[in-house]
C-alpha cells in the first residue's frame, strides 16, 4: 500500500509566546517537545505552529538574505556597466585620435580639431544627462526634486523649494507612477523676538561742596527703550580720600555722607529685568576745605616780642 503524504497543517497564533493563553502554549509545546506530551515525532510531523512575532522574524531573515543578494547583484551590474563604458570610451578616443592625426597631416589646423573634439564630447555629455533625467525623476506637484535611490524599490527625495500641495510623481524607465494622495505643504512662521535694548544711565552733573557740609545727594536717572522693563540701580564709590557712608546703594537717589576735603568719584549703573546692564556713568564730587576765619578787628597784625637783659 503506497504511503499517503499529508500536507502540513499550520496554526498561526495571534501574539508573542509569553502572552499566549494556556491552550496556545500547550500547542506550541506539543510541536516542539512531543515526547513530553506522550506523542511521537511522526504524529506531530505535519503540524506547524507559528506566533506572529516568530513569523515576522522568519520573514525578515529571508528578506535580509534576498536584499543582500540584490545588493551584490547591483554592485556587479554597476561594475560591469562602468567597465563597459570605460572600454567604449577608450575605443572612441583612440579612433578619434587616429582620425585627428590623419586630418592634421592633411593640413587641418590643430585649433579646429580641438574645437571639434570639445563640441562632440560636450554633446555626448548633454545627451547622456538628458537621457538620465528622462529615465528617472521625482516631481512634487510638477517641481523637480533631488533624490537618492536606496534600493530597487526605495528612494529618498527632498521636497524642493517652491513646491506646492499636490501629488508626487516618480518617473523611471518602466514608466511614471503618481501618488493617489497629495502631500501638503505647510508654512511655518517663526517669530524672533527683538533683541533686548540696554538701559541708559546718567549719574548727573559734577558737584562741589564746602566743609563743614560733609554730605551730598547723588541723583541718578535711567531710561530704557523697552517700555515694559523694570529697572534696578546701583551706586558705588570709585575713588576718594575716605570711604563715604551710605554706599553702595540700590536706590535711584542716595545720600553720601562723612565726606572730607578732597575729590570723590561715584559710579551709577542700571540693570533691566532681562539682565541687560547699562554702561556705568560717573559723577565727580569735589569737597573744599572750610574757609579760614580772619581775626577780630580785621586786617593783618604782627606779633613782636622783646628780649631784655
Amino acid at each position: 500500500m503506497p504511503e499517503v503524504v499529508q500536507s502540513p497543517s499550520y496554526l498561526f497564533l495571534p501574539t508573542s509566546q509569553d502572552k499566549l493563553p494556556a491552550l496556545a502554549k500547550k500547542i506550541m509545546g506539543i510541536t516542539k517537545e512531543p515526547k513530553k506530551y506522550g506523542l511521537t515525532a511522526d504524529e506531530v510531523r505535519y503540524t506547524r505552529a507559528f506566533t506572529f512575532d516568530g513569523l515576522v522574524t522568519e520573514l525578515q531573515r529571508s528578506l535580509g538574505f534576498l536584499y543582500t543578494f540584490l545588493k551584490i547583484a547591483d554592485i556587479l551590474v554597476i561594475g560591469a556597466v562602468a567597465l563597459l563604458s570605460g572600454f567604449l570610451a577608450n575605443i572612441y578616443f583612440e579612433q578619434r585620435l587616429g582620425e585627428f592625426g590623419l586630418l592634421s597631416a592633411l593640413g587641418f589646423r590643430r585649433e579646429r580639431l580641438v574645437r571639434r573634439l570639445i563640441i562632440e564630447t560636450g554633446a555626448m555629455v548633454v545627451v547622456a544627462w538628458l537621457v538620465g533625467i528622462g529615465m528617472t525623476a521625482v516631481l512634487f506637484n510638477g517641481t523637480p526634486a533631488s533624490f537618492q535611490a536606496i534600493n530597487a524599490t526605495t528612494l529618498v527625495a527632498v521636497v524642493p523649494v517652491g513646491a506646492t500641495t499636490g501629488p508626487v510623481a516618480v518617473t523611471t524607465s518602466a514608466g511614471t507612477g503618481t501618488s493617489a494622495a497629495s502631500f501638503e505643504v505647510k508654512t511655518t512662521v517663526v517669530v524672533t523676538p527683538p533683541a533686548n535694548q540696554l538701559p541708559v544711565a546718567n549719574a548727573g552733573q559734577d558737584l562741589t561742596i564746602t566743609l563743614p557740609t560733609s554730605s551730598v545727594v547723588l541723583m541718578g536717572t535711567a531710561t530704557d527703550a523697552d517700555a515694559n522693563d523694570t529697572l534696578t540701580y546701583l551706586w558705588r564709590p570709585i575713588a576718594g580720600p575716605n570711604t563715604p557712608l551710605g554706599l553702595p546703594a540700590t536706590t535711584l537717589n542716595v545720600v553720601a555722607s562723612n565726606l572730607i576735603a578732597g575729590t570723590y568719584q561715584f559710579g551709577f549703573q542700571a540693570t533691566d529685568q532681562k539682565g541687560g546692564k547699562s554702561q556705568e556713568d560717573f559723577v565727580v564730587v569735589t569737597v573744599q576745605p572750610a574757609a579760614t576765619t580772619p581775626p577780630v578787628g580785621g586786617g593783618d597784625y604782627v606779633s613782636t616780642s622783646y628780649v631784655t637783659s
